[in-house]
């Protein structure tokens, strides 16, 4: 990645920004805003802006001056740039005026995998036909387990990779997120099933007695895979199992690993629903185990297909019109998505 030269008065706290926000982000995605904010920096010095107070008046020029871009395009910059000055703002650096993320489109709807499409999945993978991989050399083991603790935790995918052994704990089967977004740590646990698993999974590798081993490496244990190594995966296996959407429109983002996340969330709710837990009280646990902090991140992320799921649609529905208020804060939103 090309490195820019900040000249802007608070061009020099961008950098200590990216290292902060550096563990929750993908290789991708820190990438993405790095450049952003170098835009954003060049901006500030161009038009001769000497303050450290970001104001409406300057951020909105600069949000306008990205008009030849998408309208999606445009919004992941704005989740950028107001990122960045929440930082500024907690930090004491400045006072910031904070855009607002505004909703470009809503038409995005999660794949909720079926028991057979995972079964399918799993059988395939088990036996993942992987070729010779010598940068990835423990990809043929590590992404059935990638896949288990996505599907079976609801995890982020960065979250997951990022784990390392010191994360892992066999003997209570739980998982500490700490590359989690904004930083917030949280315990997961783990079925006792995919407990047993992980534990041979991490002795195979020779790893259960290396805490700071990451659980998912690259060519050595000092580095994790990246989420395209597993995207470009399972797409192909998707593929290769003729599991892949007939129709584009409905689910415009496409299958991905993401995906499981969702499946996850729906599939807790209808659990803790057949016994006897209403919505109402539900949602509030799924939302912190979720790493969410606000309620209407879990209400966006719940957005399922009518077709697929009538019955539990018309039930949540009915329940998140007192759950859930209606505010017009999508940033958090927008970055789960992006992710």
């Amino acid at each position: 990645m090309k490195q820019h030269v900040f000249k802007s008065n608070i061009g020099l706290y961008i950098p200590q920004f990216m290292e902060y926000s550096k563990p929750q982000l993908s290789e991708s995605s820190y990438e993405r805003r790095y450049s952003q904010l170098a835009l954003f920096d060049e901006f500030l010095f161009n038009t001769n802006f000497k303050d450290k107070d970001i104001d409406e008046y300057i951020v909105n020029k600069w949000i306008h001056s990205l008009t030849p871009l998408s309208d999606k395009t445009i919004m992941t910059y704005t989740v950028s740039i107001r990122k960045f000055l929440e930082y500024l703002n907690a930090m004491g650096v400045a006072a910031c005026y904070l855009p607002p993320v505004r909703k470009v489109s809503d038409n995005y709807v999660a794949h909720i995998f079926s028991e057979n499409e995972l079964d399918t999945i799993y059988s395939f993978i088990d036996d993942y036909p992987c070729g010779k991989c010598n940068g990835l050399p423990y990809i043929k083991v590590e992404l059935p387990m990638v896949l288990r603790i996505l599907e079976s935790c609801g995890t982020r995918l960065n979250e997951t990779l990022s784990l390392q052994m010191k994360n892992v704990d066999l003997k209570h089967g739980t998982l500490t997120i700490v590359h989690a977004k904004k930083h917030k740590e949280r315990i997961v646990p783990m079925a006792e099933s995919l407990a047993t698993i992980l534990e041979r999974y991490c002795m195979g590798l020779g790893i259960i007695h290396n805490p700071d081993a990451y659980i998912f490496p690259r060519k050595d244990f000092s580095a994790h895979l990246g989420k395209n190594d597993i995207y470009y995966r399972f797409s192909n296996i998707l593929k290769w199992n003729k599991l892949v959407e007939s129709n584009k429109k409905k689910f415009s983002r496409g299958i991905c690993p993401h995906c499981l996340r969702h499946s996850f969330a729906l599939r807790s709710l209808k659990k803790l629903e057949s016994m006897g837990i209403h919505l109402n009280d539900a949602i509030p646990y799924l939302s912190i185990f979720l790493g969410h902090e606000r309620f209407q991140e879990t209400e966006k992320y719940l957005k399922f297909s009518a077709e697929m799921f009538p019955d539990e649609l018309g039930k949540f529905d009915e329940a998140s019109i007192s759950i859930f208020p209606d505010d017009s804060i999508w940033a958090d939103f927008y970055e789960e998505v992006i992710e």
